[in-house]
């Protein structure tokens, strides 16, 4: 159940990035010179942390998603600040500075 919960985070991770071919650090792809990940039951649903970055020039993303019983997108924290405008326009979604 952890790796279908990491497999929907990637997926909810990319649409709301808005880029299919981003490289992420993960529970399924941990990398400890990038930082820590994690994967946790919170009831109803799930929690996955992680990073990601749009190409090598790009910094690392730390992300936050959690995700509702049937792995729908619940909310994604994410520091970002290309991801403001998104943010303005969906709710579920919450940069940090």
């Amino acid at each position: 159940m952890e790796e279908r919960a990491v497999a929907a985070a990637r997926t909810w991770l990319a649409r709301m990035v808005e880029a299919d071919d981003i490289e992420i650090v993960d529970p399924l792809a941990p990398d400890r010179k990038v930082g820590k990940v994690y994967v946790y039951e919170e009831p109803p649903g799930w929690a996955v942390s992680g990073f990601y970055r749009r190409d090598q020039q790009d910094r690392w993303h730390p992300y936050l998603i959690t995700l509702d019983e049937g792995l729908e997108l619940d909310r994604m924290k994410a520091k970002d600040s290309r991801l403001t405008a998104t943010a303005g326009s969906d709710a579920r979604l919450e940069v940090i500075p």
